[in-house]
């Protein structure tokens, strides 16, 4: 049987990316830092390697506010960009996107989210120092689709449980899908968070950033190009005068 990488993401590009709304470069090298890694245990192990994508796009309206119209390009550029890397990989070498909609029945998980999102904001995130409240609402903030309230109480608010909502998912989902990932020939692969069993890499050799969050940037050096993907601040004060 083949080896199968599972690794979740955010299947949207955040509106704080100067590559939003497409899939760009930053998946590019990220899927191609991928196939890098397994290149060798294709060469030895004949059944190959399956590397699946797995897109979170059915939850984030909920907690971001995207629409579907921009959640569709996004994934299919996605799958484009997949099938121009596959082109170039050894033929035992297999990518794929799948849907969080596959495991999950959307609204059912869409209520748990919000009944567990209310609970979090008294038992969880009203226990939080105050920079960590400060961090998870600006990532919230700039991950938000769409315009927020002018008046800051309703601005809170909303981020609030934007926060709440999303770290409802996460604690749900790795209770569900952590318990089904774990066949011998499955290897969890966690971007974005460190969980007991998983491998734990960023989005490529020399990022950390996930990917659908930054922007890809080839760094050139007498070596040769390295790929990047930088935080949104970071590409700002690199290439400030860069259009989106």
């Amino acid at each position: 049987m083949p080896l199968r990488l599972f690794i979740p993401f955010g299947g949207y590009k955040s509106p704080a990316s100067r590559e939003y709304p497409e899939a760009s470069w930053a998946e590019v090298f990220a899927i191609a830092g991928m196939c890098e890694l397994v290149s060798p245990i294709c060469r030895i192990h004949a059944p190959g390697v399956v590397i699946e994508f797995s897109s979170d796009e059915a939850v984030v309206p909920l907690f971001m506010g995207a629409d579907e119209v921009v959640l569709n390009r996004y994934r299919s550029r996605f799958d484009h960009i997949l099938s121009v890397v596959a082109a170039g990989q050894h033929r035992n070498l297999k990518l794929k996107q799948s849907l969080l909609r596959d495991d999950y029945d959307i609204d059912g998980l869409s209520r748990r989210i919000r009944e567990l999102g209310k609970a979090l904001e008294s038992r969880w995130f009203s226990n939080l120092f105050s920079d960590e409240k400060a961090r998870f609402l600006g990532a919230a903030e700039r991950n938000c689709f769409g315009a927020l309230p002018m008046d800051l109480e309703d601005r809170m608010r909303v981020l609030t449980r934007s926060v709440c909502q999303h770290q409802a998912y996460l604690e749900i989902d790795n209770v569900e899908r952590g318990t089904i990932l774990f066949a011998p020939t499955t290897i969890p692969i966690a971007l974005r968070r460190g969980l007991d069993g998983w491998l734990h890499l960023g989005s490529n050799r020399r990022s950390a950033v996930q990917f659908w969050i930054g922007a890809g940037v080839l760094d050139r050096r007498q070596t040769g190009m390295r790929a990047h993907i930088l935080p949104p601040k970071r590409y700002l004060s690199l290439a400030p005068n860069r259009s989106a």
